[in-house]
């Protein structure tokens, strides 16, 4: 009779220490997703101009074509702008998906080496 007693306890004793640890893992993934919704409402609060991506889209390929162009190094091979172009066809070359930054530099190179780029 006192081993059945002892196997009762026993049997009552995992049972109660499943419980707890169920629930400290429910508490755990609670935490986990509190954090995840966290960093959604902070994505969402991220200020992203659509018009800028669209044009990064469709705009910067075409401009970024005439400018790698328009200021290629073997362009102004032997002439005094040769270094001034190689330093603007790398800053194009890493521009290349940045519609905004493309813009400025074809200004740029308008301006220094007196081009006109359409």
């Amino acid at each position: 009779m006192n081993t059945i007693l002892q196997n009762k306890w026993l049997m009552l004793a995992s049972i109660e220490f499943l419980i707890i640890m169920l629930l400290i893992i429910k508490i755990k993934k609670k935490k986990g997703t509190e954090n995840l919704e966290k960093e959604i409402l902070k994505s969402k609060a991220a200020s992203i101009n659509m018009s800028d991506v669209m044009n990064d889209i469709n705009l910067a390929p075409s401009l970024y074509r005439k400018l790698s162009r328009a200021c290629h190094p073997d362009r102004f091979a032997g002439t005094d702008f040769g270094t001034t172009a190689n330093e603007f066809f790398q800053e194009v070359q890493q521009a290349e998906n940045n519609y905004a930054k493309l813009c400025d530099l074809k200004n740029q190179i308008e301006q220094k080496l007196n081009l006109t780029i359409s």
